[in-house]
């Protein structure tokens, strides 16, 4: 419920400006192969996340965060996006049953099966 009361009361909350993260894109990144047998997704240059209504860029750097290990099937890896600067963003991963959603965490890679996907989730 809104939180005014008596005359301006509302029956809807104020909706959040977080809720604008649908617009965030993944680009760059340069080639992404995935290789199976090592459970590896390797890209060849740094992934730009960018942030609508900011002047900020995150990135996932090349050389920190290349290759991406996505061990077993169902693996997920995200990234906490800083909408407060411009920012290197560290990767985690996790099963996705051990994912936890948080306001500024996307996915950014999943693991199903024998094969990865690559997107902004």
């Amino acid at each position: 419920m809104g939180a005014a009361t008596g005359a301006g009361a509302v029956w809807y909350a104020p909706t959040p400006s977080t809720l604008s993260s649908s617009d965030i894109t993944l680009t760059g990144g340069g080639i992404w192969g995935w290789n199976l047998g090592l459970t590896q997704l390797s890209f060849t240059a740094d992934a730009t996340i960018l942030i609508p209504g900011t002047a900020f860029i995150n990135a996932i750097q090349f050389a920190v965060s290349s290759p991406i290990i996505l061990a077993n099937p169902g693996d997920v890896a995200y990234v906490d996006v800083d909408r407060t600067s411009s920012a290197n963003l560290p990767v985690t991963v996790v099963a996705s049953a051990a994912y936890v959603s948080a306001v500024d965490r996307f996915i950014v890679a999943r693991r199903v099966g024998n094969a990865a996907y690559v997107g902004i989730e």
